[in-house]
Order: structure tokens, then sequence, then C-alpha cells
């Protein structure tokens, strides 16, 4: 089983050559909810924990979903799909594409070590 290659989530930055705080002390001039200052943040760092971890590796998402925009109908993120249902054209996604892991082991080790973070992502 693999390990995360950090134990904080400030390294994955540091690795990178970036500031951890550049978001945060952005974002503490924007007038905004804490709960929607704290769901950035926690996407951001997430993002960039899950680039390092997997390596270089991307989804490989091709054929099986068509990422575009759909006018006014796209859901914003993620791998969109489009549909037609109850008389009304809808939209939804199923995953962001870039918080998909390599491989189960990978996964798991990032989402037990920064499990507050996910809930910072998902919670707030």
């Amino acid at each position: 089983m693999s390990k995360t290659k950090f134990d904080t989530w400030q390294e994955y930055f540091v690795f990178k050559g970036e500031n951890p705080n550049a978001l945060s002390d952005t974002l503490a001039k924007v007038d905004m909810p804490e709960r929607l200052r704290k769901s950035t943040i926690a996407r951001h760092i997430l993002i960039t924990i899950i680039e390092i971890e997997n390596g270089g590796w991307i989804p490989d998402y091709e054929p099986y979903f068509n990422v575009e925009k759909y006018g006014s109908n796209s859901s914003g993120f993620g791998l969109s799909y489009y549909g037609y249902v109850y008389d009304a054209w809808t939209t939804g996604t199923g995953c962001g594409v870039r918080l998909c892991f390599k491989d189960y082991d990978t996964c798991k080790n990032v989402c037990n070590k920064f499990i507050k973070i996910y809930e910072d992502l998902h919670l707030n």
C-alpha cells in the first residue's frame, strides 16, 4: 500500500514552489461567506495534492464522455451530461475531473490523511 508523499498539505505547495497561503490571503480581501471561502480553499488544496499524488496521470474519460458546455444547460464543472427528462432539459455532474485518483490506494490514503479538507469542501 502506498502512502502519501507528504505529511501536511502545505508541503505539497512548497514542493510545487507555491505559497501555501496565497489563495487564503487573496480570498481574505474578498467579501464572501466564510463557508464559501473554506470550500474554495479546500478545493484548491485538494486539486494540488491530487495532481502531485497522481504523478502526472490524467483520467482517460474518452470516449465515454463528451466534455462540452451546452449553452446555459451546463452544470459548470466536472464531467457533465445532459438529457431530456419529464418535459425539461436537465444537466448533471458525476465527478470533478480534477479530483480523480489514479488508483484506489492513492485515493484511500489521501482521503484518510486529509479528511478535514474534504469536510471543508463538502460540508461547509
